[in-house]
């Protein structure tokens, strides 16, 4: 039915692709900020249909975004998810090395993400294309490591995933800012983020049923077999969505939403000094407040999020593979269903859900983090199917609230790129997972996920007023600076 949908889109341009009832409908795209743009390149005139931005290729720009970031997510789970085997593959390396891959792809993208954001508005097509191409490069060194036994094309491989996780947090709010009407923003922007985890869950599922473990007394030969083989499969995957990318991402349209704060250097021949500029006052219009109590927390929880599929298996150390599988599964699962229906609520509706949400992650995690510290002297039937629960609930929370999340901070920041906006949160979500992976390892366990996440908890129990309805945030972006200021309490 989404196929014969989007090809009737193709046949009938002012048709939406989405089914009635999700705010995808004919006539409900506009805004009052939709009527104009940079230079009148692309001014929308009175009457003309509103959808006409939803385009088939809008939907299938959407739709290879989500297989980049998914395959992404699923590289990252190429040694995480069957650690015996992968330490077989690497060379016979320690539980310490096997970590650091994972926290050297998170630690690439802080100082890339920068430049990313930087140049993404102007330069749009060359931008996407370095990360989705630094994506299919990962997947082969991923494969290279394993076919050589080489820990330095390992993190070779890290370093190349980490460059286009880059590009995927700065894009994640930029593409539905970009290809979007305002009001099928959130939904989009839900569909991206949560594309993510989707390929996290389908990496720690397939990998430890695909590959067997060696240390269940499988030939190693015969584990190695078969993890060159899924290797290979996902090579062919993202060398594919390098190839309809390059399609897909020429010739991005201009964004319907100038910045208040500054004009958008979003022209091809934008001069550096304009690209400064406005980059400097969008960094400036961030410090406020508002955006910095959200920013810290709900990055924090989102890290929280990027730990547990890292180093589950290894502190579930009294469990197989298949049994962490499950246990990884009932994470993501819950996270990216609830991500997705979390994205059809209004925006009037978001703060109160994301408290409860985040309060909810704090409690569920530290639920996990004593089941994982008493694991060894609880029977098994006792541990396992409340590690299940738990998981489950604390992946609803920490993930499901990533798309609204992410809408939320970008709301809070008028006249901002959501390229910069949204890429700073993300931004400072890598920095708080790549800390606590490797402060999760040994006897810690969970417990510094558990009191990181309380800690946002309390940050925005204390500072409440944040969380406003978007019909109030409207209300800061009507004002001057001086009266934001005053209107947001105290600016940094």
């Amino acid at each position: 039915k989404a196929t014969v949908s989007v090809l009737n889109c193709c046949s009938h341009p002012h048709r939406s692709p989405f089914p009635p009832g999700l705010g995808m409908e004919r006539g409900e795209g506009s805004s009052a900020r939709d009527d104009s743009s940079d230079g009148g390149s692309s001014q929308r005139v009175d009457g003309e249909d509103p959808m006409a931005a939803v385009s088939w290729k809008a939907v299938l720009t959407l739709g290879a975004f989500c297989f980049h970031t998914a395959g992404n997510a699923f590289a990252f789970m190429n040694y995480t998810s069957i650690p015996n085997v992968a330490r077989v593959a690497l060379g016979g390396i320690s539980a310490a090395e096997l970590n650091g891959l994972y926290s050297v792809t998170l630690l690439t993208v802080v100082p890339c993400t920068l430049p990313t954001a930087y140049f993404i508005e102007a330069y749009t097509y060359p931008v996407m294309m370095v990360g989705v191409a630094a994506n299919a490069a990962g997947a082969w060194l991923r494969l290279a490591s394993v076919v050589h036994g080489s820990y330095a094309l390992a993190v070779a491989g890290s370093v190349a995933l980490g460059v286009a996780v880059a590009n995927i947090v700065t894009a994640v709010a930029f593409i539905p800012e970009r290809w979007f009407p305002s009001k099928q923003r959130l939904l989009a922007c839900s569909i991206g983020a949560q594309a993510n985890y989707l390929g996290w869950f389908f990496g720690g599922l397939l990998h430890p049923n695909v590959v067997p473990d060696v240390k269940e007394g499988s030939d190693p030969e015969t584990s190695l077999d078969a993890l060159r083989g899924l290797l290979v499969v996902q090579g062919v995957v993202l060398s594919a969505v390098l190839l309809v990318s390059a399609v897909l991402y020429r010739g991005a349209p201009p964004s319907a939403e100038p910045s208040s704060a500054a004009p958008r250097a979003s022209q091809s021949h934008a001069s550096a000094e304009s690209l400064a500029i406005d980059f400097g006052r969008s960094c400036r219009a961030l410090a406020t407040r508002r955006f910095v109590v959200l920013c810290l927390c709900f990055s924090a929880v989102a890290g929280v999020s990027w730990v547990v599929p890292g180093v589950q298996a290894e502190l579930f150390d009294t469990f197989t593979a298949r049994q962490a599988a499950w246990t990884n599964a009932a994470f993501m699962g819950t996270g990216v269903v609830a991500g997705l229906l979390f994205g059809l609520l209004s925006r009037d509706r978001l703060g109160h859900l994301l408290l409860g949400l985040v309060c909810l992650a704090a409690a569920s995690m530290a639920c996990i983090g004593v089941l994982t510290y008493y694991r060894a002297r609880l029977p098994f039937s006792t541990a396992y199917p409340l590690l299940l629960l738990f998981m489950a609930l604390c992946g609803l929370a920490s993930l499901g609230f990533i798309g609204p999340a992410l809408d939320m901070a970008c709301a809070a920041a008028p006249g901002v790129s959501p390229s910069i906006s949204g890429g700073a949160v993300l931004w400072c979500l890598q920095i708080w997972g790549a800390l606590l992976t490797q402060a999760s390892v040994g006897d810690a366990g969970f417990f510094p996920c558990a009191a990181v996440t309380a800690g946002a908890a309390g940050v925005l129990l204390w500072h409440a007023d944040v969380l406003l309805p978007a019909r109030q945030t409207e209300v800061y972006s009507s004002l001057s600076e001086d009266e934001g200021d005053a209107a947001d309490g105290r600016s940094l």
